[in-house]
């Protein structure tokens, strides 16, 4: 194993996309330099998406210059466990120049750290043996996974439990056998899926808690159409993340919030009696089964 200090790169599986075949040739001889050998190139973003899924790699770095919104809903999708098998990737995001609503948006999609400028090969070793050593740890919200920015204007961030992640970066540079570091993601997915529902669930309180208020006395505004569509997405998401990992009770109680919801959407109004009495209940069940998920898995 390589000193605690050091990090051997050579085992480290690389993943680099939508860069020209100028800059990705460039890219990969100074890789090459720092003794990486598993690297693979895109140009394209799809073609990336296929890498990541089926090349599962430790570092995953991608252009936002010509392809920026493809790219961050590739991340997005990484930390949301639509892509690939490994939330966990350290992602960087390479971009010639950005704008501080471009910066804000890169941070949004989960990216671990942010190249601007030119890929320099001293700059960018710095910036992996800080993410090996001081990888951040991670929170899980309805609308955000990935690494906490406790100085950002995230609504909820602040109140968002924090939990340490795998870091394939350090633990492949520094010797760790793959088997176990695969152990060791499949394990802290349970972690991060038992804290994204815990962060749904208590979105999908706050909504009911104002909702079936204004529902009940057919209070029906541009605001309460909002939230009723914010219901129906996060409800959504949940059923999504449930279906999974195959919770049968969730599952069930997504379903049928789902189908409340939509007859809600249809027809506010007149109330119907049987929807208010049953969706605060429905949010109990919610809850007691996010309790026995825990249980289940050990998870705070």
């Amino acid at each position: 194993m390589a000193n605690a200090k050091t990090l051997n790169y050579s085992d480290l599986s690389v993943a680099v996309g939508g860069v020209s075949r100028h800059d990705g040739a460039e890219i990969r001889k100074q890789l090459s330099i720092l003794g990486m050998q598993n690297i693979q190139i895109d140009h394209e973003i799809e073609s990336a998406r296929h890498s990541v899924e089926k090349k599962e790699p430790d570092l995953f770095l991608c252009s936002m210059s010509k392809f920026g919104n493809e790219a961050r809903t590739l991340f997005q999708s990484i930390r949301n466990q639509e892509v690939g098998h490994n939330p966990f990737v350290v992602m960087i995001s390479m971009a010639g120049r950005m704008s501080e609503s471009d910066v804000a948006l890169n941070i949004n999609s989960g990216t671990d750290d942010l190249l601007v400028g030119s890929f320099v090969r001293d700059r960018f070793v710095n910036r992996l043996n800080e993410l090996a050593w001081n990888r951040r740890k991670f929170v899980a919200l309805t609308n955000y996974v990935g690494p906490t920015r406790r100085n950002s204007a995230r609504d909820g961030r602040a109140f968002a439990p924090e939990f340490e992640v795998p870091n394939p970066v350090r633990s492949i540079g520094t010797g760790i056998a793959r088997k176990f570091l695969r152990e060791e993601i499949a394990e802290a997915v349970k972690t991060l899926n038992i804290h994204k529902f815990g962060s749904d669930i208590a979105l999908i309180r706050e909504l009911v808690e104002e909702i079936v208020p204004d529902y009940k006395t057919g209070y029906i505004n541009d605001d309460f159409k909002r939230r009723i569509g914010m219901l129906h997405d996060v409800v959504e998401d949940l059923r999504l993340g449930a279906t999974r990992i195959d919770n049968g009770d969730l599952i069930s109680l997504c379903e049928l919030t789902g189908s409340i919801v939509a007859e809600i959407k249809a027809r506010p109004i007149p109330p119907n009696l049987r929807h208010i009495q049953v969706m605060p209940k429905l949010v109990v069940g919610f809850e007691t089964a996010l309790a026995s998920a825990r249980e289940k898995t050990g998870s705070a």
